[in-house]
């Protein structure tokens, strides 16, 4: 049975034949007019029975043919005749308004069958769809309020229908510009959402296997009409006039697929339409709200800063709608404040105060927004620093007057609290633990990135927190440590010296201390120090620790930093904070630290040092053990080669070097000469004379005759400082020196085994030096004759003055003569030296009257020792030979001729001899 319905109006149009159900309304497309009815129901069809007031046209019309060849026939039989309504129903106004919309919908029959029909080629859906173009879209488009709402209403399940379905791609691109022609100049779009979202959806969206590749990807395949549908989908949310809450669904489904595009436009529509969505329908929008932050989260790391920037954006709007997944996916947020792209981390702090500031569950938060402000603190952009400075401060000010309880006491008392950050300060420490978890973590990254950027952020945490660190600490500076090896240790160093101004020094001192031995520990406490309130006691355990580091280990690591660490100890003992034991303990400390680092020579030439050294020898004179290898002999050691020569050449050494044996005697004498040396080009004359005297009985004991090649290795190495200390302590100290012998006898030995009586000084010092210099003129080693030479020139050369006598010169002339004809060509010319000093020097030698002088035997006994070697090779030993027959001839001149007369007649060099007749 046919339906009655109403006829709304009826026109003159083009001969397009064909029936369109469009909404509430029928349009019937005749050879010669169309007549709009309005059925009363909005699920009718084209090819339903209509019924109307013209009994001809109620016959029935049951197929699309037979209802055109009947209206052909009725036509052209009243071709002028125009069907009037018969009825009062009949509306005028609106009959005038949609003349040129039925105009415009009647011209939609052909192109639209075009494009329905599978059969259609590419080039017939192209011309179909420039027809609508230029016929339809073009015309809708002057008159939008009348003429495009109607239109769109017919053309928009057209247009959707062939952008959804049509495999041909250019007609694909055509439907959605002119879809996004005809939405941007509607007035609203509300009722056609229903038509074209579903075809996006069909395109855009990756959430079926009807709609998605095997990829997983979006079925539209042109990235440059993905990013028109996007577009359009923009459109139409901006154009809503209601809450377009109602397309979530579809629209959801659209951006998880679209925020990962592979089209880098793409993506940054679908970020806006995120933001935007979220920002107008915030309770439709939160359940759609964790699968879009996850799909958001990989845009994040996308390589253009651009989308990096976008996709924070529609972060930070869709997590104000739902929360409940931040915590999981703010790794990769917190990221971005390593971003190389200041306009990214602009936008990071930007998204971050905003969440911070306005979000409803933000202190469930406030260890993420904080950390990432912390981080902005540090920024290396000036601009930035500021822009979070700011947001600290708004976030203060909320805290403060949301949390009033809490922090009204410090409003009162606190010295800080007008700085405007008081808030910020609780909610550091209302989050501490949180973020220090995360800071150790990230301490640890592989990556050195992130390392940088926890030490950063620390950097800035640790004013905000000060003493309230201190119970991390335990677990925090390890983790610090680790990274002295990264290129950002300067900023560690920053952190440390943070740490050592907030926390207290007692429990700094217990957490670092007991690992100093490990190099970077070291470097960490020498920059945490740097700003702490050490006390003296403080200085004194810390340096007595380290000086114990130093001695076990020579070459402990991180010695710079230690050499730091006794630089500002002695700097405070300079100040009056000096003790006695922290005086010793940095010297030590400063003895080890020299020994490989010759800057630290500076710390034990403080006043503090060197007072207490004379105390350290002392000690070691006293109570530690000083033979070879052990820790007293390399401490001694270590105070001969880095204090002060002035300060170390005191009688206190020769006491520890009393106590040596022969082998840390051997490694000690060149030290103790070079320093003595030193001394005296300081001109230290005061010291050494000390030194000297007290040193004289050990050194006499040391160089006296004893078998064996130790023995003879410390002759070799005590006789060069007995040539430099003998002139100091001889001879104004001489009546002072004490012997060492009770009786000396000097002569060759019997069979028997005992020494015939040649010589026999008075006992006393001169003795004691004399007899031991001539025993060690027969050891080996050329420095053991030569400095034995000298030493005897030297007493020679003092003559009386030390209280030579006829037995003092026949204790050392015969080893003098042996000498003569030493290997060394020096020995020979300084032996012949003293034995002609002996002749102008010495009383005893120089007459032959009196009862203290020397018997003529012996000056004969030297002459003809002598006069050999004026036939000797070696000029220099024949001039020095003649020296000391010169010198004999001046005092002895009888005993010289007689014995040239009698004696040098066979000589080689004979005429030598004439000056003497």
């Amino acid at each position: 049975m046919p339906k009655v319905v109403r006829i709304v109006s009826w026109k003159r149009a083009m001969p397009i034949p064909g029936i369109y159900i469009i909404q509430s309304s029928i349009y019937i497309l005749t050879t010669s007019a169309v007549v709009v009815v309005r059925t009363g129901a909005a699920n009718g069809k084209a090819g339903d029975n209509v019924g109307c007031l013209d009994g001809d046209l109620a016959e029935c019309c049951k197929g699309h043919a037979h209802r055109q060849s009947w209206h052909k026939k009725k036509m052209m039989a009243a071709p002028t005749q125009t069907t009037t309504p018969a009825t009062t129903d009949v509306e005028p106004a609106v009959a005038a308004k949609t003349d040129t919309a039925t105009a415009l919908v009647a011209l939609l029959q052909r192109p639209a069958n075009v494009l329905s029909d599978p059969t259609s080629d590419r080039f017939a859906k192209l011309r179909a769809l420039d027809t609508i173009q230029k016929q339809i879209v073009v015309p809708a488009r002057a008159d939008p309020t009348a003429t495009l709402v109607p239109v769109l209403r017919v053309l928009a399940p057209v247009l959707a229908r062939t952008l959804a379905h049509d495999p041909v791609e250019k007609a694909r691109e055509n439907a959605a510009r002119m879809l996004a022609t005809l939405v941007a100049a509607a007035p609203a779009v509300d009722s056609f959402v229903p038509q074209i979202v579903p075809a996006l959806v069909d395109r855009l969206a990756a959430t079926g296997a009807q709609t998605a590749n095997a990829s997983g990807a979006p079925l539209e395949p042109s990235e440059e009409l993905r990013l028109e549908l996007t577009k359009l989908l923009g459109l139409i949310v901006s154009k809503c006039e209601s809450d377009p809450g109602f397309m979530m669904p579809e629209a959801a489904a659209i951006l998880k697929t679209t925020v990962n595009d592979p089209y880098p436009d793409v993506r940054k529509e679908a970020f806006t339409i995120v933001a935007l969505l979220a920002t107008r329908t915030p309770a439709q929008f939160r359940p759609h709200a964790e699968p879009l932050l996850a799909a958001l989260v990989s845009a994040l790391g996308y390589r253009h800063a651009a989308i990096r920037g976008s996709a924070l954006m529609a972060f930070g709007a869709a997590a104000m709608t739902d929360a409940t997944s931040l915590r999981t996916h703010w790794p990769a947020v917190q990221r971005l404040t390593l971003d190389s792209v200041a306009a990214v981390r602009r936008q990071l702090y930007t998204v971050v105060a905003n969440l911070a500031l306005r979000l409803p569950d933000r202190y469930s938060f406030g260890d993420l927004f904080v950390r990432v402000i912390l981080n902005g603190l540090a920024d290396d952009v000036d601009d930035l620093q500021s822009k979070c400075m700011t947001t600290a401060r708004e976030i203060s000010a909320l805290y403060e007057k949301e949390w009033e309880d809490r922090v009204k006491d410090a409003l009162d008392y606190d010295p800080q609290a007008r700085d405007g950050l008081l808030g910020f300060r609780a909610l550091v420490r209302d989050n501490l633990m949180k973020m220090i978890d995360v800071m150790v973590v990230e301490l640890a990254d592989w990556t050195a990135p992130v390392r940088e950027g926890a030490v950063r952020a620390l950097v800035e945490l640790l004013p905000f927190a000060r003493q309230h660190v201190s119970g991390y600490l335990g677990k925090l500076i390890p983790a610090l440590v680790k990274t002295l090896d990264d290129p950002f240790a300067g900023t560690t160093l920053r952190a440390a010296e943070a740490i050592g101004s907030a926390i207290a020094p007692d429990l700094l001192l217990n957490l670092i201390l007991p690992n100093v031995r490990n190099g970077p520990y070291l470097t960490f406490l020498a920059a945490a120090i740097k700003n702490a309130p050490l006390e003296p006691a403080h200085w004194e355990l810390l340096v007595t620790e380290l000086a114990d580091a130093l001695e076990s280990d020579p070459a402990l690591p991180g010695l710079p930093a230690a050499v730091d660490l006794f630089t500002r100890a002695s700097a405070a003992c300079e100040e009056g904070a000096a003790t006695a034991a922290l005086s010793r303990a940095l010297l030590m400390a400063g003895l080890h630290a020299a020994a490989s680092h010759p800057s630290s020579v500076s710390i034990i030439q403080s006043p503090a040092c060197i007072a207490v050294i004379p105390a350290v020898l002392n000690e070691l004179a006293t109570t530690r053990s000083v033979v070879h290898h052990a820790p007293g002999s390399a401490t001694a050691r270590l105070l001969l080669t880095q204090a002060p020569a002035s300060a170390v050449l005191v009688p206190a050494l020769a006491r520890v070097l009393e106590r040596m044996d022969e082998e840390a005697v051997i490694v000690m004498a060149p030290i103790v000469l070079a320093r003595i040396k030193e001394a005296q080009l300081q001109a230290s004359a005061t010291t050494l004379d000390e030194f000297a005297e007290a040193a004289w009985v050990w050194l006499m004991g040391a160089i006296s005759w004893r078998a064996g090649r130790v023995a003879i290795a410390v002759r070799a190495a005590l006789l060069p400082i007995a040539a430099v200390l003998v002139p100091l302590a001889i001879p104004d100290r001489l009546p002072r020196l004490p012997a060492i012998r009770e009786s000396i006898v000097t002569g060759p030995m019997t069979d028997s085994g005992t020494q015939q009586a040649f010589a026999r000084p008075p006992t006393g010092a001169l003795a004691d030096v004399l007899v031991n210099v001539a025993n060690a003129m027969d050891d080996d080693n050329v420095g053991t004759r030569t400095s034995g030479a000298e030493i005897i020139k030297y007493l020679i050369s003092v003559g009386a003055a030390v209280g030579w006598s006829p037995e003092h010169v026949k204790a050392v002339y015969p080893e003098l003569i042996k000498r003569l004809d030493d290997a060394a060509d020096n020995v020979r010319v300084l032996s012949a030296t003293c034995l002609a000093l002996v002749y102008d020097h010495l009383e005893c030698a120089q007459t032959t009257e009196g009862p203290n002088v020397m018997d003529s035997v012996h000056h004969v006994a030297i002459l003809q020792a002598v006069a050999i070697h004026v036939d000797d090779p070696m000029i220099a030993v024949r001039s020095a030979a003649l020296e000391v027959i010169r010198a004999m001839y001046r005092k002895h001149p009888d005993v010289v001729r007689e014995y040239i007369e009698t004696s040098t007649s066979t000589f080689r060099y004979r005429a030598a001899f004439d000056e003497f007749q």
